[in-house]
């Protein structure tokens, strides 16, 4: 074999375990697991297909929908299927399907930045578990429009008496007056935000 031909070999040699070694940096299994490691450039994959659990170092995120039974991470897309697994993380799209729970497993509501209302202003709230403080007995209104069956908690932590008035695109069974640790829970049907349940605590 003439010395062209063996450093050749040689290169194609060195090439192959380079290949391999970067194959196995990223992607390690495990029985019955298959793990992402980011590589410092996002990683991204068309039509992956992981037949057993995932487990995702960094953010997931989802441009055209996922099927999965669990993710660990976070989804910033939307996610798709029924989650009949755990769902550890962040998701900042559409949740759309059947999410099962445990006879041991809990729906924690992360609360939204707590808002201080005023009298005669309107409010739009940025989670369903919302806090709400007051200076002073006010009456706020609260903004319409949201979407379609988005469900919100409104929580008074304050001292100071919160009223909402049963009126306009608030439709509520009665004027609620939210004392300190009361709670009113509403859904909005996209223009409305309607009753659901009310405790005076």
């Amino acid at each position: 074999m003439s010395k062209e031909r063996v450093k050749l070999a040689v290169v194609g040699l060195v090439l192959f375990v380079v290949l391999t070694l970067a194959a196995l940096a990223l992607f390690s299994a495990g029985p019955g697991l298959v793990q992402v490691q980011p590589q410092g450039a996002a990683t991204t994959f068309t039509d992956l297909a992981i037949t057993n659990n995932a487990s995702v170092g960094g953010d997931l995120t989802v441009t055209g929908g996922a099927t999965a039974a669990s993710f660990t991470g976070d989804v910033t897309g939307d996610l798709t299927g029924d989650v009949t697994g755990d769902l550890t993380g962040d998701v900042a799209g559409d949740l759309t399907g059947a999410l099962v729970l445990g006879a041991d497993d809990f729906v924690t509501l992360t609360p939204g930045t707590s808002i201080t209302v005023t009298n005669g202003a309107a409010f739009t709230p940025t989670a369903t578990y919302q806090p709400l403080v007051a200076a002073a007995e006010v009456t706020p209104t609260i903004t319409a429009g949201a979407t379609a069956g988005r469900l919100v908690a409104l929580t008074n932590t304050g001292t100071d008496v919160i009223n909402l008035a049963d009126s306009g695109t608030l439709k509520l069974s009665a004027a609620a007056a939210l004392g300190q640790y009361d709670v009113l829970v509403l859904v909005s049907d996209g223009t409305n935000w309607i009753e659901i349940s009310r405790s005076d605590n």
